[in-house]
C-alpha cells in the first residue's frame, strides 16, 4: 500500500512552486500534504482550495491499502519521531530533517505555542503546515519560528507510512509452506491451508521465499483494504487536518441528480476544531453517502459548476446558489482539487456548449469521450484563464486532477497539465500513495 495521501497532499503543493508535472504512475515518493501550495504564500495570505469528490457508486468498491494509523510505528527510510520539512516542490528528503527526536513525545520541539499546535497536529495528521505566525509558526532549531512564508513539515512515522507498499496476506499451511491469500473470508478450520476441506477457495501456494505468519481461526483476511470512498475520506481528512491553519478549504460533489455539482463546504477558514470537524463530516464517508449510478461521473459540468462558485453567481448545471465568492483579495491564490476513480461520463448538459465550448481548439468536443463528452480539459483551460472573480482583475485558478485507483486516462491527465488545468496530473493506486 503505497501512498494515497500522498496525492491529495501533493497536488497541493505542486500547484504553486513547479510547472506542473504529468505524473503517470508515480513509484515511492517524498511528496505529501501538496506542500506548496501553501509552503510558498505568505505568512497571512490563505489559499483557496475547493475538492471537488467523486461519489459515484463505483467508489463503493474495495481498493487496496490502509489508512494511517498514528499509534502504529512504521518503518522505512525516516526516522520515525523526526520531524522533516518539506521543499519548495512539496518533497521530504531524508535529509530534510530539522528535529530529531528518539520517542513519539517529540523532545526535541520545543516550540509550545498555541497549545503546542505543532506536536500535536503532527502526532495526529503526520503533517503540519505553518504560516510563519507566532499562533501558527514555523520550526527553527526546534523553537517556534516567525517568518515572511509558511512552511509544511512532516513526522517521519507518517513518511515511512507513505512508502509502505501494499502487502496480500501470507500464511504457513499445516504442511509447513507458505500460502497467499486469493479471497476475503473469515477463517475456519476447514479453509486453513492444505488442512481444511475448502482451503483451496481461499489459498494458493505462494511458490517464494517470503515469510508467512501463522494461520489464525476466526480472523478476517481481506485482500483489500476499505471502499474508495471511505480511503478518499481518511486521506481528506488526514491533509485537510494538517494543512488548516494556512489554507483554506471547501469541498464539492456531483449532484444528487449525476449531474453538475452540489456544494458541500463552502471554502472557509478551517483552523478551529468546529469549523475542521464540520468540514469532515460534512465529507461523503461511506457506500451509503454515493449516488445511484456507478458510471456517472459529470466531472466537467462539476468544473463548470465550480468556476460559477468562484465567480460567485449559482451553478449552471447543479442549480444552487448563489453562494459568495471564496475571492475576497486581488493576490489570492485558487486552486480546484479534482479526486476521480475513472474517466468524465455522462457531462451531457448543453450548458457546456454554449458557455465554454472547444475552448482549446482541438476539435474534440464534437465526438464522444467514453459514454461521456470532451470537455473537461476546455473548462480547466478556461477556470484559469478566463475572468473568474467580481473584482476588477482577473482571478486565476488552477485544476489539478487525481485519477485513483485506475489506470491513466488521457482527459483527466489534460485536464491538469501544463495547458489546460496547470495544477498537475497524478494517477496513484492504493489507500497510502492516495
Amino acid at each position: 500500500m503505497r501512498h494515497f495521501l500522498f496525492c491529495a497532499a501533493t497536488a497541493l503543493a505542486i500547484l504553486v512552486f513547479s510547472s506542473p508535472v504529468v505524473h503517470a504512475a508515480v513509484g515511492p515518493d517524498q511528496y505529501v500534504g501538496d506542500t506548496a501550495i501553501y509552503s510558498g504564500t505568505s505568512a497571512m495570505l490563505k489559499p483557496n482550495v475547493l475538492l471537488i469528490i467523486d461519489n459515484s457508486n463505483a467508489a463503493s468498491e474495495k481498493a487496496a491499502g490502509v489508512e494511517y494509523k498514528p499509534g502504529t510505528k512504521y518503518t522505512g527510510p525516516y526516522n520515525s519521531w523526526g520531524i522533516y520539512a518539506a521543499g519548495q516542490q512539496g518533497e521530504f528528503k531524508t535529509n530534510a530533517e530539522v528535529v530529531a527526536s528518539a520517542d513519539p513525545r517529540l523532545l526535541g520541539l520545543n516550540c509550545t505555542a498555541n497549545n503546542n499546535i505543532i506536536r500535536d497536529t503532527l502526532l495526529t495528521k503526520g503533517t503540519y503546515t505553518g504560516q510563519g505566525t507566532a499562533l501558527y509558526p514555523n520550526i527553527k532549531n526546534g523553537n517556534c519560528d516567525t517568518a515572511p512564508k509558511g512552511a509544511t513539515y512532516g513526522l517521519g512515522n507518517y513518511l515511512n507510512y507513505a512508502q509502505t507498499p501494499p502487502t496480500v496476506p501470507l500464511v504457513v499451511g499445516s504442511d509447513g509452506r507458505v500460502y497467499k491469500l486469493i479471497k476475503d473470508h473469515t477463517s475456519a478450520p476447514d479453509n486453513r491451508p492444505m488442512s481444511g476441506a475448502n482451503w483451496a477457495t481461499y489459498w494458493t501456494y505462494n511458490g517464494t521465499a517470503e515469510p508467512g505468519v501463522g494461520w489464525l481461526d476466526g480472523f478476517d483476511y481481506t485482500l483489500l483494504g476499505s471502499s474508495q470512498i471511505k480511503m478518499v475520506h481518511d486521506a481528506l481528512k488526514m491533509v485537510v487536518g494538517g494543512a488548516r491553519y494556512a489554507v483554506n478549504f471547501g469541498a464539492m460533489v456531483y449532484g444528487s441528480s449525476n449531474s453538475g455539482g452540489r456544494l458541500i463546504a463552502p471554502i472557509q477558514d478551517l483552523s478551529s476544531k468546529a469549523a475542521y470537524d464540520a468540514f469532515v463530516a460534512a465529507l461523503p464517508k461511506n457506500p451509503a453517502d454515493l449516488l445511484s449510478s456507478q458510471t456517472a461521473r459529470p466531472q466537467a459540468e462539476a468544473l463548470l459548476d465550480a468556476m460559477y462558485y468562484f465567480q460567485g453567481k449559482s451553478l449552471p448545471v447543479g442549480k444552487g446558489g448563489p453562494f459568495p465568492s471564496p475571492i475576497t483579495k486581488k493576490c489570492d491564490k485558487n486552486f480546484v482539487i479534482l479526486v476521480t476513480n475513472g474517466m468524465s461520463n455522462k457531462d451531457a448538459d448543453g450548458q457546456l456548449a454554449s458557455l465554454v465550448g472547444d475552448y482549446d481548439g482541438d476539435g474534440a468536443e464534437a465526438f464522444p469521450y467514453g459514454e461521456g463528452t470532451h470537455y473537461l480539459d476546455d473548462v480547466a483551460k478556461k477556470l484559469y484563464e478566463a475572468d473568474q472573480s467580481p473584482l476588477a482583475d482577473i482571478q486565476r485558478v488552477k485544476t489539478a486532477t487525481i485519477l485513483a485507483f485506475k489506470n491513466h486516462d488521457d482527459l483527466v491527465a489534460r485536464a491538469g497539465d501544463a495547458t489546460h488545468g496547470r495544477g498537475g496530473y497524478f494517477n496513484v493506486f492504493n489507500a497510502n500513495e492516495l
